[in-house]
């Protein structure tokens, strides 16, 4: 939700230093964040992700082998039905049948169950962070912090106050 605000804010940023030449007066200074970098970098976003990571991690094993499973099933399907009777045949798909609903019900579970760690983790982050990019603009006389997206074409790196930005969320973190 947070990163959302941090886009839309960065989006119009972007709109009104291209076509709003008045928007900002001459001389105000811009900085530049980088929130995949605070996010990989930092020592509370990486604490955050790093859980993330192990959590996802952990399903992708527990989800493999049920996937193979499921494949061997399809494979043994495709290369034996001709010799199988009708009954057998019948059997076998809706047995195959059933196992890939419940695997993909299993994975919509687990992405449900990710999004919600994510959240979890990830939204007290950026309300430290959506606070520390505050202060840390009003101390510094910033007009405005921008998040670098990906459709910022150029940004000068002067203007890049990513790592003074880490370094502060690291203080008001521990």
């Amino acid at each position: 939700m947070k990163r959302m605000k941090i886009a839309v804010a960065a989006t119009v940023a972007a709109v009104l230093v291209c076509f709003g030449g008045s928007a900002l007066a001459a001389g105000d200074k811009i900085g530049v964040i980088d929130v995949q970098k605070i996010l990989r970098t930092s020592k509370a976003g990486k604490k955050a992700t790093t859980s993330l990571d192990e959590k996802m991690a952990s399903f992708k094993k527990k989800f493999k082998g049920e996937g193979e499973k499921l494949k061997e099933l399809e494979e043994e399907i495709k290369k034996k039905s001709s010799a199988w009777s009708a009954d057998k045949k019948k059997t076998k798909i809706h047995e195959y049948q059933k196992a890939a609903v419940a695997f993909q019900q299993k994975t919509k579970d687990a992405q449900f169950e990710l999004k919600q760690a994510r959240d979890k983790k990830l939204s007290p982050l950026f309300e430290k962070l959506e606070k520390v990019i505050d202060d840390f603009g009003k101390k510094n006389g910033y007009a405005i912090i921008i998040d670098r997206t990906p459709g910022i074409a150029f940004v000068n790196p002067g203007n890049d106050i990513t790592d003074e930005v880490i370094k502060a969320l690291d203080r008001v973190a521990d």
